[in-house]
């Protein structure tokens, strides 16, 4: 199979579930719990952004976080904070690329020092500070922080008690370890919950406990690769060779359909130009807006990326089509505006009347 997981000692006297025969893995475990938990508490902030969706800046901060460049995110967000330390979507997003990209837990914490100064969420910020202590293997500051998280409602709620978890297994109290692992699948029956009491009952022997966890994860996971790995690895100590060979071709099926999907992102961004924005080859179902001209809008998107209305062909747009008299839509649609010269590097001549730079490749326009 791709990899093989094993319960080992840790240094804290405990044990945890990890890659390989030795520690290296314990870091990657780390940063797939991180990776999934982000989306739980931290992303809702970095996606609910609505402001500045028209702003060229944020535009590129999302393009970063699309195509994972963490260092590229870390510098855009960290620009983007600094120039509006008012908007906490982007605190969000500097803290996504920082966990990413592992930063020491001391770096993380001055910056959601001042994030919360900004009115930040407490519980956001309690849990970013956790997944960075989880990524460092600092168990007392991660229980710590724990502590604190499970006195939230909500999703915090659920990330304190598996963090007590981890922590607590680390540190090789195994029994009530699986008491908090419990209590997040309780609160939240979904795929990380269950996948931290899958590791608290292999560590504790339990291995047909693990399977059917590790089961109900696999069921609820959209990429569920390792998943399928620890499986594997369970059936293969329980002594189901069989199953374990079964689970095994499944991660390595999962894992060439992830590999051709990365190798057409790849392809994908590297067709995008300095301007940053994406050809037309590579975005086939971008639309012009009916409202302002806008055409940049990247594939998929339901409203314009300048105006915020609907983008004709969606269904949001289709809804509102149906109410509007006969007419409404050629009257709305943008008329090229005499003082809006066309752009001399490219020929652009949508982009709105006052506009200072040209909406197609950022080039300033002439003034008259």
């Amino acid at each position: 199979m791709g990899s093989y997981y094993q319960v080992t000692r840790t240094p804290g006297g405990g044990y945890w579930v990890n890659e390989g025969d030795a520690f290296d893995g314990i870091a990657t475990e780390g940063a797939a719990l991180a990776g999934a938990a982000i989306g739980l508490a931290v992303f809702g902030t970095f996606r609910a952004v609505g402001k500045f969706r028209h702003d060229r800046a944020w535009a590129a901060i999302e393009r970063a976080e699309q195509a994972q460049d963490w260092p590229l995110l870390e510098r855009l967000a960290g620009g983007f904070v600094r120039s509006h330390p008012e908007e906490l979507s982007g605190y969000g997003a500097l803290a996504q690329a920082m966990l990413e990209l592992k930063r020491p837990p001391a770096d993380v914490v001055a910056m959601t020092n001042q994030w919360l100064s900004r009115g930040g969420s407490a519980g956001e910020i309690s849990g970013v500070r956790a997944l960075s202590y989880l990524d460092a293997q600092q168990m007392a500051n991660l229980l710590r922080e724990a502590n604190s998280l499970v006195n939230f409602n909500n999703e915090y709620k659920v990330l304190g008690h598996m963090m007590r978890a981890r922590a607590l297994m680390w540190l090789g109290d195994l029994s009530e370890a699986m008491v908090n692992a419990t209590t997040a699948v309780s609160l939240m029956p979904e795929r990380m919950p269950y996948e931290v009491r899958g590791d608290v009952r292999w560590a504790s022997g339990d291995l047909a406990g693990a399977i059917e966890d590790f089961g109900r994860s696999i069921r609820l996971s959209d990429d569920p690769i390792e998943l399928l790995e620890k499986r594997a690895s369970v059936k293969h100590a329980q002594g189901d060779d069989a199953g374990a060979e079964e689970d095994a071709h499944q991660a390595s099926e999962l894992i060439e359909q992830r590999r051709a999907a990365a190798e057409a992102k790849a392809a994908a961004i590297q067709a995008i130009p300095s301007g940053g924005w994406m050809p037309e080859q590579a975005r086939p179902s971008g639309i012009a807006c009916l409202n302002c001209g806008y055409d940049r809008t990247p594939a998929g998107k339901a409203s314009c990326f300048n105006c915020g209305r609907p983008l004709p062909g969606t269904p949001s747009q289709d809804a509102v089509s149906v109410t509007q008299p006969q007419g409404v839509a050629e009257a709305t649609a943008p008329q090229q505006a005499d003082s809006t010269p066309a752009c001399p590097n490219c020929g652009y001549t949508r982009t709105p009347t006052g506009k200072a730079s040209c909406f197609n490749c950022g080039r300033r326009l002439p003034t008259e």
